[in-house]
């Protein structure tokens, strides 16, 4: 019989001995082994080879470091918040001139300056070391160097102090040169405005906000670093005037005013010369005319980050200490979370740079001053576009 006549039973009765037909059935088995583990491996080779690509194709993204600004109280910036409230933003307790408090009771008190009869109390003292009490039923109150502003629970807003180009309601016979020292003043409370829901004041001027949403300003802006010397006063109004709609909330700097309207845009103007405003004006020192600069936008700051005074108040502390002064800064929080800055000394890109000579108290270019030898220039950097930044509390 030949091999081919064979079966494989036959073949290994015939052919092999038991040792042998041992090594046959291992071979066999090391061949179904191998073939199973190679089925397996084609199968899930892919998904591995996948996941490598995915790790090497995909690094940790690196974190970005937004430049730091340094604020007084972290928690009291409320960003955190979801909903929107106006009454988290009352001050009841400021000193950034005059020391003015609200009690539990709802008094307002002032300590400090009364030379232009800031501190309501009838009269023009050179100074108060002992608490005055200024009001009754007040809820917010704000100041600044020559006149303080308050309102009170049933929406009127009161002013005493310096007339500034008509700021307290008074005849101003002097024009808008006129800044602060005259015989004009209101050394007792007047009512500036009914219905507001909320108010700040600049450095001689008031933003309000009323129960309607309409944003009204009143007062200057006038400033010695305009790019052009005969260009000092760029914002006046006697009067309270209009400024915007359907607002939430405003606040203002020492010379830059914003507005933010229920849809969430940041308004803006003001003095711009360091594009503290958010807005590209070429060579105009000042907006008049509320500008659009953000959209989706939650709070907004100006010279300071912070509300009231998160700490009390002590007599050896000057106005400048303890503070987080960024005179020229507009702060932005977007509802994302994420933070912006504008303004002196903020860099990014599209961020500009100007060289200026200071000459007495008015900031110039070189070709607007006599060279003197004595002042030289001065490169400063600035932006009027809004840079990521991050905030983080002072130690």
């Amino acid at each position: 019989m030949s091999i081919e006549d064979k079966d494989m039973s036959e073949i290994i009765e015939s052919d092999f001995d038991e040792a042998d037909k041992n090594n046959w059935i291992v071979w066999v088995f090391t061949i179904l082994c191998i073939a199973i583990g190679a089925s397996v491996l084609i199968k899930f080779i892919p998904t591995i080879i996948a996941s490598d690509d995915a790790v090497i194709a995909e690094p940790v993204e690196d974190v970005v470091e937004f430049p730091v600004y340094y604020v007084e109280n972290m928690d009291g910036l409320r960003l955190d918040d979801t909903d929107f409230d106006i009454t988290n933003y009352y001050f009841r307790n400021e000193y950034e001139y005059n020391h003015y408090y609200i009690d539990d009771d709802n008094v307002l008190w002032g300590v400090g300056d009364n030379s232009e009869g800031q501190l309501g109390i009838g009269n023009r003292s050179s100074y108060e070391g002992t608490p005055q009490k200024m009001a009754e039923n007040v809820i917010h109150v704000d100041g600044a160097a020559f006149f303080v502003i308050y309102l009170t629970e049933n929406g009127e807003l009161y002013g005493a102090g310096a007339n500034q180009n008509g700021l307290m309601g008074l005849e101003n016979p002097y024009g808008k040169e006129w800044i602060y020292y005259d015989d004009i003043v209101a050394a007792t409370p007047v009512l500036l405005m009914s219905d507001v829901k909320y108010a700040r004041a600049s450095q001689s001027g008031i933003v309000a906000l009323k129960d309607d949403g309409s944003v009204w300003w009143w007062g200057q802006i006038r400033t010695t670093s305009a790019k052009h010397p005969d260009d000092t006063i760029g914002c006046s109004y006697s009067d309270p005037t209009k400024m915007l709609d359907d607002a939430i909330y405003v606040t203002c700097g020492s010379f830059s005013m914003a507005a933010i309207k229920e849809d969430g845009t940041l308004w803006t103007w003001g003095n711009n010369t360091f594009g503290s405003c958010g807005y590209d004006s070429k060579n105009q020192d000042f907006i008049e005319e509320p500008v659009k600069v953000l959209d989706d936008v939650k709070m907004v700051w100006m010279d300071e980050v912070r509300f009231e005074k998160a700490k009390p108040y002590a007599e050896s502390e000057s106005a400048a200490e303890g503070n987080d002064d960024y005179t020229y800064v507009t702060f932005a929080e977007k509802k994302d979370g994420s933070l912006y800055a504008c303004g002196k000394y903020v860099e990014g890109e599209g961020s500009k740079i100007w060289d200026f000579k200071l000459y007495g108290d008015t900031l110039r270019t070189p070709e607007e001053y006599m060279d003197d030898g004595l002042h030289e220039p001065v490169e400063l950097v600035y932006s009027d576009r809004f840079q990521r930044i991050q905030f983080k509390e002072k130690d």
